[in-house]
């Protein structure tokens, strides 16, 4: 293969053809491949038995700053997936690197800008000897085998002669997607069942309104209709996901009081933002009639109308058969994409073809902002099948299985949302992310007896760690992603969570109060701000910890960042759950209003309470020395073997000399936690216990038999 013509001033780029075939290189990077040791041992399977002395192999690719751009154009794979990625530069090197065995070999594509390189072939000796100094772009190799094998891909093998097209609203784009969701249907019954086990109607009811598309073959022309009089009760319908900040201005149309007949007539397409518009046509092409669109179907001018829909995003996502979510990638409001699909399917290197063919891939995806956006965590968990646009590659989550356009043959049962799968849509980071694998272990199946049993019983009440473990572990999970997210309202923090709390509820027959579950108590308490680092908070997260609204302060939802949980970071106390014991009992609870369980209580209400019994120590904050920031601890007397001082996180930097109250609530064996506590002044529960709002939370690891000798027992109440 040829580079295209050379580039003049006002020259327009190469046009794209509607479809493109995968796997051709140019001269250069097919001259590299076929030199290569490495990837030629890779492609013939003797990679896992490599003896050579050979780390890295430096090859020169090119001394052209346009050659890049010019061969992706004219159709090589391999500079395809590098080129979006690099500015011009004054020729590129290829470094394939094999640090040792059981790592993936890579593929580096090196800028020679800072000219460190002469040009020519030659061999390196150890990988320890080469520094990247210069901007380069890194690809991983691999082989398509689905075996305890470093090098493996762990899918199977993507369409090798497959055309891929340009662009996403392509009729082979959406054929795609019909071959995702009628295999779903047909073979996955986990996917079919309705998400609540009930027949009651509250919970498996149409949404209120309904956008009615049209026939596939008539004209785009929309309208609301009200489902208790329009439709029959067994249309099926989808549903969307977006980001109001690319899809709301102050133009754009959206339901009213005023526009309500209105719009059952016609909803007028030059008024919706382009999202909108494509997610109907995409409605109609994949065989649907209706969809649901939080804006035009829930009245933007009524606060009733808005907190009883909300309350009902359970059953809305729930009973819809797939949900569109336009990712919204660099800000631009579509779901439908042009791109150069070479710039993401997998490039097969070498001549082999089938499980033992070499592959080059990128795995260094692009940010996508709606996956941090709070709302959007129970639309993805709560609808039964997902299919995510607006990026260069569409991809597709259900129940059971996962695939992507470079991969769409469905991912085989037990590989669902793997680390791989989930870091092209997250990308790499070290926060925790839940999958909707989490979710299914959370309601995927109603709830046996004994399992009812055990839940209300409580979590630390002898049970066995296996019966209750996964179902705590993945609740936090969720919980520990969806603290991380986004609101524009620091205020729909509980209720953007409460349709996931509902279908858990139903399932479990479990209570949920305020973002804990109170057959978790007090498990559930125990959680620090993620960004705090011990007995300090960083002023620039000072405005964003104070709490924000009337939800009580022992939640987790009080804050506005990050948060972790003990029982996730078990390792750092050494302790499993089936080890740990309550030291302080919790009585009861109380709630203005069953809503406020989910919502938080409005400004008008009193507040939801915790009665809790235990040993309490009062003390004073002291402030020590600390290397950037203040940081406070606690005069208590040494009580640690190693005569180490408890650790303290606080929610708020309290100030020194504050008078705080220590709460125990676990211990097991010489660890023992709980809350650091502030008297409310002037307030008292309605039996008379003195209340008092969290703080903070302390540990102590090593602490001595007699731990609470001098701590007084009481009962208070927490706000």
């Amino acid at each position: 293969m040829s580079g295209g013509s050379q580039e003049t001033p006002n020259a327009k780029p190469p046009s794209q053809p509607k479809t493109v075939v995968p796997h051709m290189l140019c001269d250069c990077c097919s001259r590299i491949v076929k030199k290569s040791e490495i990837i030629q041992a890779l492609g013939t399977g003797r990679l896992g038995t490599w003896k050579e002395n050979i780390f890295n192999e430096l090859f020169f690719h090119n001394d052209s700053p346009n050659y890049l751009s010019e061969s992706s154009a004219a159709g090589c794979h391999l500079c395809s997936l590098v080129t979006s990625s690099f500015p011009k530069q004054d020729g590129f090197y290829v470094l394939v690197s094999y640090p040792h065995r059981g790592f993936c070999p890579l593929l580096y594509f090196l800028s020679n800008q800072d000219g460190l390189f002469t040009g020519g072939d030659r061999k390196l000796d150890g990988y320890s000897e080469f520094r990247l100094q210069s901007p380069f772009m890194c690809l991983q190799l691999g082989t398509l085998t689905n075996e305890e094998n470093p090098t493996s891909m762990e899918h199977p093998p993507p369409f090798s002669n497959t055309l891929y097209s340009t662009s996403t609203s392509s009729q082979d784009s959406v054929s795609i997607i019909r071959s995702w969701i009628n295999y779903c249907s047909r073979y996955h019954p986990n996917c079919n069942r309705t998400t609540f086990y009930t027949e009651n109607t509250e919970y498996t009811s149409l949404p209120t309104r309904l956008i009615d598309v049209g026939e596939a073959d008539g004209e785009l022309a929309p309208r609301l209709v009200l489902t208790s009089t329009s439709v029959s009760r067994s249309i099926k319908y989808l549903t969307l996901s977006h980001s109001w900040a690319i899809t709301s201005t102050d133009s754009t149309l959206k339901l009213t009081k005023r526009n309500l007949r209105d719009l059952q007539k016609r909803i007028p397409l030059e008024t919706l933002p382009r999202t909108f518009e494509e997610a109907m046509k995409l409605t109609r092409h994949l065989g649907y009639r209706y969809i649901w669109i939080d804006s035009l179907c829930i009245l933007q001018d009524s606060n009733a109308d808005w907190h009883g829909e909300a309350l009902t995003m359970s059953t809305i996502y729930g009973n819809s058969s797939c949900n569109i979510a336009a990712m919204g990638v660099g800000g631009v409001d579509a779901c439908f994409v042009q791109r150069n699909p070479l710039e993401f399917v997998p490039c097969r290197i070498t001549q082999q073809e089938g499980m033992n063919a070499a592959y080059a891939f990128d795995r260094d995806h692009q940010d996508v902002p709606l996956l941090n956006r709070g709302w959007v965590l129970q639309e993805r968990l709560l609808s039964p099948r997902v299919i995510y646009y607006g990026m260069k590659e569409m991809y597709w989550e259900c129940r059971s299985q996962t695939a992507s356009e470079a991969f769409p043959s469905l991912a085989p049962e037990g590989q669902l949302s793997t680390y791989w799968w989930n870091s092209f849509l997250f990308g790499y980071t070290d926060r925790v992310r839940c999958a909707k694998s989490d979710f299914e272990s959370l309601c995927g199946q109603e709830a046996v007896g004994a399992e009812i049993d055990a839940m209300s019983k409580g979590v630390l009440s002898g049970i066995a760690y296996s019966n209750l473990g996964a179902f705590v572990r993945c609740w936090l999970k969720v919980v520990a992603d969806y603290s991380g997210m986004g609101l524009t309202y620091e205020s729909d923090r509980l209720i953007a969570l409460a349709g996931v709390a509902k279908a858990i509820e139903l399932s479990k027959r479990c209570t949920y109060v305020a973002g804990t579950w109170k057959e978790l108590w007090p498990i559930d308490l125990l959680w620090t701000a993620k960004a705090v680092r011990y007995g300090s908070t960083p002023r620039r997260y000072m405005k964003k910890c104070l709490p924000t609204s009337k939800i009580p302060s022992w939640s987790w939802a009080a804050t506005a960042w990050d948060k972790q949980f003990l029982l996730l970071n078990i390792g750092s106390v050494r302790f499993d759950l089936s080890a740990f014991i309550s030291t302080a009992e919790i009585l009861g609870y109380t709630t203005p209003t069953p809503a406020a369980r989910y919502s938080g209580p409005r400004a008008d209400e009193e507040g939801i309470t915790l009665t809790v019994k235990g040993p309490v120590k009062k003390t004073n904050v002291k402030e020590i020395d600390g290397v950037k920031n203040k940081v406070f601890s606690c005069d208590v007397q040494v009580t640690s073997v190693f005569g180490s001082d408890p650790i303290f996180s606080w929610d708020h930097n309290p100030g020194e000399g504050v008078s705080v109250v220590l709460l125990s609530l676990m211990k097991a064996d010489d660890y023992h936690c709980g809350l650091v506590l502030m008297l409310e002044e002037g307030v008292q529960h309605k039996d008379g216990h003195p209340c008092y709002r969290r703080v903070g939370m302390w540990e102590d690891k090593y602490s001595k038999i007699n731990f609470h000798n001098g701590w007084d027992t009481e009962t208070i109440c927490l706000c």
